[in-house]
């Protein structure tokens, strides 16, 4: 049938919904594919801009968030969009040292079957941030790089 919309489902192997290739096809995407076409990090698109529509990806049926692509472009091209990114790229660079922290931190052991995880701490360490990743300067002399993000680990300036 001409001019038929096409039925909820899935295509491409279960990669997306075939509402979500229509959403493409109109202009709106993740903010991962954004980011790309415009080279501007996903986060500062999460947290500035509206919410088009949400789609199903994946086999699991992922909610994914989809914005539109020109009120990106248009957005980042403003004074504020500019001086986000600029702020942005200038925090990315910046470097924060705490010094004698408490460092607690997961290590896995085991098998991939039986996995084993124990705790650890350290105190008295020197903890430097860049960007969302720390670097641990143990008063060993010895160091260690986690993402702030990573589960298990955290630090306090004492």
């Amino acid at each position: 049938m001409k001019g038929a919309k096409k039925m909820a489902g899935y295509q491409n192997d279960f990669s997306k919904s075939n509402n979500a290739v229509e959403a493409e096809n109109s202009g709106l995407f993740p903010a991962s594919l954004i980011s790309k076409k415009i080279r501007v990090p996903a986060t500062l698109i999460k947290d500035n801009l509206a919410i088009a529509e949400f789609h199903h990806t994946s086999s699991w049926y992922n909610e994914t968030a989809y914005y539109d692509l020109d009120e990106c472009k248009t957005f980042f091209e403003t004074e504020t969009g500019l001086a986000l990114i600029k702020k942005y790229n200038e925090s990315k660079n910046e470097v924060s040292v705490f010094i004698n922290c408490t460092v607690k931190w997961l290590e896995w052991s085991g098998t991939r079957n039986y996995p084993r995880c124990s705790e650890h701490s350290e105190h008295g360490a020197e903890v430097r941030v860049k960007g969302k990743t720390a670097t641990i300067i143990f008063s060993n002399g010895k160091t260690m790089t986690k993402r702030l993000t990573t589960n298990g680990f955290s630090f306090i300036s004492n």
